[in-house]
């Protein structure tokens, strides 16, 4: 049988609670995590929601990332519209 993928089973953790905006040195921000961020661009838009609930933020880890949110959202947007 097989397991669930990475990003499966990060989307089954409890959600967090969402910052309002990005910190001001968030780690996505500033293009840590990225490639991360675009492996989860990968995944199909249900598990994208989950694990954007899951991604805790580096300052305030007991909240999930706005810097991610609003990455994810932009990112996917420029690749539907450029087609890739």
């Amino acid at each position: 049988m097989k397991g669930d993928s990475y990003w499966e089973k990060l989307s089954k953790e409890k959600p967090l609670p969402s910052m309002k905006k990005p910190c001001e040195d968030c780690a996505i921000v500033y293009g840590f995590y990225t490639s991360h961020a675009n492996e989860l661009l990968k995944q199909p838009k249900d598990i994208q929601e989950k694990v954007m609930k899951t991604w805790f933020c580096h300052n305030h880890p007991d909240r999930c990332c706005k810097g991610l949110d609003e990455y994810i959202n932009e990112e996917g947007m420029r690749r539907n519209e450029s087609g890739s």
